[in-house]
């Protein structure tokens, strides 16, 4: 476990607390979803295969690709954000591609997820004005808190509403609130996630 992000969702779940979603539970999710890291490193291997994956769906270069990946402010600056670019919401972001014709490298932004729990900017978005996405999607690039706040508040509300089912909840945060526990992803990832909270659970309660 790292102690280090431990105590920063500790710390966010104590300023904004949250009715279901454990620390335990939070912890799960963004190990599975990034290995609880929000940066890319240059040696790591899935960032070259997601460069190729991002070019081959949006067919911008790689150099724009890192270009628009680079977190702009906080102490990740510099740095290549953890990121995923789904086709699905690239078909949906090509759009907005006349609002972004003179940073048209910025439109990926758009199609992408970010972060520890990797959360799609698509419904980071959601309810804001056009001319407010890319800063409030390049904040979110750069801030370990709000990448926390996001997640905690997500699987809270999946929790909410699982009847119980803690692996259908996490299953749901991967594959869409459509999926069910026959669902393939609740036993490749739900169960997984579910698993692993509690093993976090238990080494949180020795900690005590």
């Amino acid at each position: 476990m790292d102690i280090a992000l431990k105590n920063k969702v500790e710390e966010v779940l104590k300023q904004r607390p949250r009715k279901h979603v454990r620390v335990s539970d939070v912890l799960a999710c963004v190990d599975k979803e990034s290995g609880g890291v929000p940066i890319f490193n240059a040696s790591d291997v899935l960032l070259k295969q997601n460069l190729i994956a991002a070019s081959r769906i949006t067919g911008l270069t790689e150099a724009q690709i890192r270009q628009a990946m680079t977190i702009t402010d906080g102490p990740y600056k510099g740095m290549l954000s953890k990121f995923r670019c789904e086709p699905g919401y690239w078909k949906w972001a090509k759009q907005y591609a006349p609002t972004f014709k003179k940073n048209p490298e910025d439109l990926i932004l758009l199609a992408c997820s970010f972060g520890v729990g990797q959360k799609m900017s698509r419904w980071l978005v959601t309810g804001t004005p056009v001319h407010e996405w890319v800063p409030l999607i390049r904040k979110f690039m750069g801030s370990l808190s709000l990448q926390i706040v996001y997640c905690a508040g997500d699987l809270d509300n999946l929790l909410a509403h699982a009847n119980g089912d803690r692996p259908l909840a996490f299953t749901r945060y991967n594959a869409g609130p459509s999926a069910t526990n026959k669902s393939p992803a609740y036993e490749a990832y739900g169960l997984k996630v579910a698993a692993k909270a509690k093993q976090f659970e238990e080494e949180l309660k020795k900690d005590v």
